[in-house]
């Protein structure tokens, strides 16, 4: 839906292409402070504690994935905050008993599910947080289950709605009976070091141990809230442990139910409380120091600053990359370059003749024509074979490869397939 929702901005004329990343920005901007709102909001009605409330939006902020997402425009920070939202609305809903704006309360917290879904599809599997609320009021057994059970089935309902959707979507689908060809199960995946090392980037190495403590000393009491918690984390958990390890932002929403958990000490009074606080602080150094400061928003460091620092300056050097090759001299262009590098050549490519633009998707690649010229894109995750780079030097002059394919690939096969360029080797352009 994000993509959907770019293109309805574009066809309108609200937005144009130049202004589309401040645009994202300031979106994810946004909704890095509205979650953090209904963060405080929700630790509020939940444990009563404003020192916990205050403490845990304050190491929210010092969540890697947290921090990425808020500084980068992916779709994962606007479906956790319009998730949470829908949490929010929905405790205030039916946590007190049921009053005259119940019912509309919690026809928007549905609305608010769907919406999230549609952002980001594996957010309905948080949906069984949405029995939390229930579980915490003073309504009868049974009809806590009724609840349970119809939430269980609108559940399922969401998930007919996106799959519906996705078919139905006028750019790229992807519906749900082709997922796992993109990311295969594999029970190995969830204890290799690969995924223990993923989860830590994604919460910070620090507050792992510090979770444990939090769900130990639940243990003792709001065993609804641990349970909830762990329900609505645990199959976000499997879902993404079980198969390959991507990215770290796919764990975002589970990472917001684990700073529950973290920050539950705090609800203690005298010593232990103060020594929960000098473990947060501890915790919160060590996350720090964990990770050296990286540019990868695929796997986060806690060196939260130095890594923004690098983050800028390698979003500056794709752009200048792309706006040099779109604006090179050469006619036809095969751009072989990471997935996560591609936006940066399209949108500089778009730039040139936004209006003058046509394109095609053809076997692993996008070809668009503008004016005169033509890119041919490598629009697929894995380096392409010998064979691809053949039909790609069939139809382009010039390949552009990465450095890191290049060395993957090998010098040799290329030099057999084509002349290529890096990007660096392109004269600076004027964007």
């Amino acid at each position: 839906m994000y993509n959907e929702m770019l293109r309805v901005l574009f066809y309108y004329g609200w937005i144009d292409l130049e202004n589309a990343p401040r645009f994202l920005s300031y979106l994810t901007l946004a909704a890095s402070v509205l979650a953090s709102v209904s963060v405080f909001a929700l630790l509020w009605r939940f444990t009563q504690s404003l020192l916990a409330s205050i403490v845990g939006v304050l190491v929210l902020q010092l969540m890697p994935i947290f921090w990425v997402s808020s500084v980068f425009p992916f779709p994962s920070i606007v479906s956790l905050t319009v998730l949470l939202w829908g949490l929010l609305i929905f405790d205030t809903a039916v946590a007190e008993g049921w009053r005259r704006w119940s019912g509309l309360l919690c026809v928007a917290a549905g609305l608010l599910l769907v919406l999230s879904t549609l952002l980001k599809v594996d957010a309905v599997l948080a949906a069984p947080i949405f029995c939390l609320p229930i579980w915490r009021s003073h309504r009868p057994t049974s009809v806590k289950v009724y609840w349970t059970l119809g939430l269980a089935v609108f559940s399922v309902l969401v998930l007919f709605i996106f799959d519906v959707y996705a078919r139905g979507l006028t750019t790229e689908a992807a519906p749900l009976t082709g997922f796992d060809n993109q990311f295969p199960m594999d029970p190995a995946n969830l204890v290799k070091y690969a995924t223990l090392d993923l989860a830590a980037r994604a919460l910070g190495g620090g507050f792992l141990p510090l979770g444990v403590v939090g769900f130990l000393w639940m243990m003792r009491g709001e065993k609804t809230l641990m349970f909830w918690l762990l329900a609505a984390s645990a199959p976000l958990f499997f879902f993404w442990g079980l198969r390959p390890p991507n990215e770290a932002r796919h764990w975002l929403i589970p990472a917001v139910f684990f700073l529950f958990l973290l920050v539950l000490p705090l609800k203690n009074a005298g010593w232990r409380r103060g020594a929960a606080v000098i473990l947060i602080v501890v915790a919160g150094t060590v996350s720090y120091t964990f990770f050296p400061a990286t540019d990868s928003t695929a796997f986060p460091s806690g060196r939260l600053f130095s890594s923004s620092k690098l983050i800028r300056t390698d979003v500056i050097t794709q752009h200048q990359h792309g706006c040099a090759v779109a604006n090179s001299e050469l006619e036809s262009v095969g751009i072989v370059v990471p997935r996560w590098i591609v936006p940066y050549y399209k949108y500089e490519i778009l730039k040139v003749a936004p209006t003058k633009v046509q394109r095609q998707q053809k076997r692993g690649f996008a070809h668009y024509r503008v004016g005169s010229k033509e890119f041919y894109v490598w629009d697929r995750q894995v380096p392409p074979e010998v064979s691809d780079l053949h039909e790609l030097a069939g139809r382009a002059d010039t390949l552009v490869m990465d450095e890191a394919w290049v060395r993957k690939i090998g010098q040799t096969q290329l030099l057999d397939v084509s002349e290529y360029r890096i990007p660096d080797s392109f004269p600076p352009a004027s964007c």
